[in-house]
């Protein structure tokens, strides 16, 4: 009997079930119930609370998704006869920058952001086949969102329509209701608004937060807006890494073996 009290209480995470919970347990009505189901209510009533008061952040670019490759061909392709020397070190160098940024360091003139990006977009989208998900992070993800109920999204300086396109051709778009891209802020990673953008969106607070980033200016978006940050390595170079390791004081999350956040 207690056990399925307990399952009944530890699955009902919504406010309306926590209000009948109350009403239902510490009523002057609730005289039948046992010293030991109160009990046990009233832990399941905390545990709910902090079962959806956590919230994990995820960028796109290299940590859900490896679109390195398909992202810089887009970008060369888009960009020869205007910048000469753009290469493989140039585009890991600004990797993690959203478009604007991205066009600003290559010194493009800012009246000709939207021409490009949609040149790029265009060709990004012929490069589909080029791009691989990160298995161990949706499998996480997904064992995550079936049994405990935690609040997931994406802070990425991509575009909402290639995000959007990737996750349905992957078939994993309900995974991520919540959804922040380059089109949502003025100012993109390293600033903190795309972060804290993200968790007005998904009504938490900084300290309710795990984000899991690839890049520099990625774990500068996310320290700068107050959350713990993990580092995703599937795609990384090893040297790479050790250097975030070391000059940011974060550390690598093994989505393998499942450690506690």
């Amino acid at each position: 009997g207690l056990m399925k009290w307990i399952f009944w209480i530890f699955t009902k995470q919504h406010i309306t079930s926590e209000c009948f919970l109350i009403k239902r347990f510490f009523s002057p009505k609730s005289s039948r119930c046992t010293w030991r189901q109160r009990l046990f209510c009233w832990i399941g009533f905390v545990g709910a609370r902090v079962l959806v008061s956590k919230g994990f952040i995820f960028d796109f670019d290299g940590v859900l998704f490896d679109t390195q490759r398909a992202n810089y061909l887009a970008y060369k392709s888009s960009l020869d006869g205007f910048v000469a020397d753009f290469n493989q070190d140039t585009y890991r160098r600004l990797r993690g920058l959203d478009y604007r940024q991205m066009y600003a360091a290559l010194n493009i003139p800012e009246h000709l952001f939207s021409e490009f990006r949609q040149r790029k977009q265009e060709n990004y989208r012929q490069l589909m086949d080029h791009i691989r998900p990160n298995p161990e992070v949706i499998r996480w993800i997904r064992r995550l969102t079936q049994t405990d109920g935690h609040l997931v999204g994406i802070c990425s300086s991509a575009s909402g329509v290639n995000i959007d396109a990737i996750l349905q051709s992957f078939e994993c778009a309900e995974l991520f209701p919540v959804r922040v891209s380059s089109d949502d802020v003025e100012n993109g990673k390293p600033d903190a608004e795309p972060y804290r953008l993200c968790l007005q969106r998904l009504g938490l607070s900084a300290d309710q937060a795990v984000a899991f980033e690839d890049s520099e200016t990625g774990v500068q978006s996310a320290l700068a807006a107050g959350i713990q940050t993990k580092l995703v390595t599937t795609f990384m170079k090893k040297e790479e890494a050790e250097d975030l390791q070391k000059r940011y004081a974060v550390s690598v999350y093994d989505f393998e073996r499942e450690c506690d956040l």
